[in-house]
C-alpha cells in the first residue's frame, strides 16, 4: 500500500464518513487472492527449473568420472608402463622403474647397508685458522683391494682452504666444514667417501690435520649385503640397477623378514582403472535412479521425474558404450565382458576380479589392443580404427559436450527460468493494476454511500425540526 493510500485511508476514517469499510485494504486483499495461485505457481516452477539444472550438472560430472576412467586407459603406452611394489617400503622399495622392467616378484633381504667411510680432523679454533705458514699437499689414497693416489694441493692453508682444495680436486671424496657451535667456536673437517668397500681412503699431510688418526675415522667403508631371490649378493650402493632389468632398487634398513618387489607391466594400472570405471558407473545409477523417485530424501531427488525418458536415455547410452564390442578385439577379447564386467538384477555393473587377473595374466596384450588399437595420443577425429576406450570417450562427450542431450536441458532449464521471472514480473505489473481498478471501484461506491449518507443526515435533521414545531 502506497504512502498516498494510506494517508487517504486515515483521512477518511477520521472523518467517519462512508461505509467505513477499508476500502484500500479490501482491494489489496482481493487483488492478492487472485494473484497468488498465479504466483505460487510460478515460483514453484522456477525451483523446479534450479532443481532440474542441478541435476543434470550432477549427471554431467559423474558421467565425466566414467569418461576420466576411459582416458587412463585409452593409450597403449599408459598400460604398457611398468609399476613397483614393495611389501614393505621402509626396508626396500623401487626408486624407479622403466616401461621395459621384467614382470615379476623379487624376494630380498638385507643383512646389511652400504656405508660410506667419514673421517673428521683435528678441532680447529676458527675457519679461517693458520694451519701453515705456506701452500701444502694432502695425499688422498682411494681404494680397498686396488688404490689410487691423488695429490691434493692446498694453496690457503686455513681449514676452508682445505676444504675447498679437496672439492675442487673431485676425486669421489667430499669435504665439509662444520662449526660445532661450541663457546669456543670451533671447526672440524668432515670428510666422506663414495658409498661401498672400495670407497675407504686415507689422508695425510704435513701439517697433521689428523685424518690419519685411527679414532678420527668415525665410520667404515662397506658394500650393502643382502639375498635376493635366494642368492647372497654384494652391492656397493643402496641403490641398485642390475638386480632387476629396468629397475632401480633402493635399500633403506636391515631386515631379516623377506621382502617382496614386484613388477607389473600396466597391469595395476588397468585393473585400478577397470575398478573406477565400475564404480563410478554404480554411482551414476545411483544419482539417475533418485533423480526420478519422488520419494527420494537426497539432495534434489525426483528433481528429473517429468524428464525420465532422457534421465534413461543417458544410461541406455552409456550402457552401450560400456558393453560394445571393441573396433579393434583381439583373440578372444572382444569387450569388457570377456574381462569379468557384467551386471546384476538392478543393472549396476558387477566386476569378477579373479576373472579380471586370470585374463590380465594370460592375455594383457590383447586386452591392451581391445581398449587402445595399440596407438598412443589418438583423437576422435582419427580415422584409424580406435579402441573400446576412445569409442567410449566419444559417446560419453556425445552427452556431456556442447549441443549434447544433458547441455540441452539445462539450457532448455535456464531459458524457463528467465521464461518464468518474465511472467511475474508481468503478473506483478497486472496485478497492481487489478488493485487499482478495485480501489476506484471501492471508491465511486464510497463516494456514493457518502452522498446517500448526507442525504439521510438532511432527512433526519428536516424530520426532526418539523416535530419541534409541532411540540411547540
Amino acid at each position: 500500500m502506497s504512502d498516498n493510500a494510506s494517508i487517504s485511508q486515515q483521512i477518511l476514517t477520521s472523518l467517519g464518513g462512508g461505509s467505513g469499510i477499508d476500502i484500500f485494504k479490501l482491494a489489496r486483499d482481493l487483488a492478492d487472492v487472485e494473484k497468488e495461485p498465479k504466483q505460487l505457481a510460478l515460483e514453484s516452477s522456477i525451483e523446479k527449473s534450479e532443481a532440474s539444472i542441478s541435476a543434470y550438472a550432477a549427471i554431467a560430472y559423474q558421467v565425466g568420472t566414467i569418461k576420466s576412467a576411459f582416458q587412463t586407459m585409452d593409450d597403449a603406452d599408459e598400460l604398457t608402463k611398468s609399476d613397483g611394489s614393495s611389501t614393505n617400503t621402509a626396508v626396500a622399495a623401487f626408486a624407479s622403474v622403466s616401461g621395459g622392467a621384467i614382470k615379476g616378484d623379487y624376494d630380498i633381504t638385507i643383512s646389511q647397508l652400504a656405508k660410506s667411510q667419514r673421517t673428521i680432523s683435528n678441532v680447529f679454533a676458527a675457519s679461517n685458522t693458520q694451519l701453515s705458514s705456506s701452500s701444502f699437499d694432502i695425499t688422498l689414497t682411494i681404494g680397498s683391494s686396488s688404490t689410487t693416489q691423488h695429490t691434493v694441493s692446498v694453496t690457503t692453508a686455513t681449514p676452508q682452504g682445505v676444504v675447498d682444495a679437496i672439492n675442487e680436486k673431485n676425486v669421489g671424496i667430499t669435504a665439509s666444514l662444520v662449526s660445532l657451535g661450541n663457546s669456543a667456536g670451533q671447526y672440524q673437517i668432515i670428510l666422506e667417501g663414495q658409498q661401498g668397500a672400495e670407497g675407504a681412503f686415507a689422508a695425510s699431510s704435513n701439517p697433521d690435520l689428523g685424518f690419519a688418526t685411527n679414532s678420527n675415522t668415525i665410520q667404515s667403508s662397506q658394500n650393502a649385503s643382502m639375498t635376493f631371490n635366494g642368492v647372497t649378493v654384494q652391492r656397493p650402493s643402496n641403490e641398485i640397477s642390475d638386480l632387476v632389468s629396468g629397475a632401480t632398487l633402493q635399500l633403506k634398513a636391515t631386515s631379516s623378514d623377506v621382502v617382496t618387489l614386484s613388477v607389473a607391466n600396466g597391469e595395476n594400472l588397468l585393473k585400478n582403472s577397470i575398478k573406477d570405471m565400475v564404480n563410478n558407473f554404480n554411482d551414476m545409477q545411483d544419482i539417475l535412479d533418485a533423480l526420478v523417485d519422488p520419494d527420494s530424501t537426497v539432495e534434489n531427488g525426483g528433481a528429473l521425474i517429468n524428464d525420465f525418458t532422457g534421465v534413461r536415455y543417458v544410461e541406455q547410452q552409456l550402457r552401450s558404450a560400456i558393453f560394445a564390442n571393441s573396433p579393434t578385439n583381439s583373440g578372444s577379447i572382444s569387450n569388457l565382458r570377456d574381462i569379468g564386467i557384467t551386471t546384476d538384477k538392478t543393472g549396476k555393473l558387477i566386476l569378477d576380479e579373479n576373472k579380471l587377473d586370470q585374463v590380465i595374466s594370460s592375455n594383457f596384450q590383447d586386452v591392451k589392443k581391445m581398449l587402445t588399437a595399440n596407438t598412443n595420443n589418438q583423437t576422435t577425429y582419427s580415422a584409424a580404427p580406435k579402441g573400446l576406450a576412445l569409442s567410449a570417450i566419444e559417446k560419453i562427450d556425445a552427452l556431456i559436450g556442447t549441443g549434447s542431450v544433458i547441455s540441452d536441458r539445462e539450457k532448455n532449464a535456464r531459458e524457463a527460468i528467465s521464461g518464468f521471472e518474465e511472467d511475474l514480473a508481468k503478473l506483478e505489473a497486472k496485478m497492481e493494476g487489478v488493485y487499482e481498478r478495485y480501489l476506484t471501484q471501492f471508491s465511486a461506491m464510497e463516494s456514493l454511500v457518502r452522498q446517500m449518507n448526507s442525504t439521510r443526515d438532511y432527512l433526519e435533521g428536516q424530520f426532526e425540526m418539523m416535530a419541534n414545531v409541532y411540540k411547540d
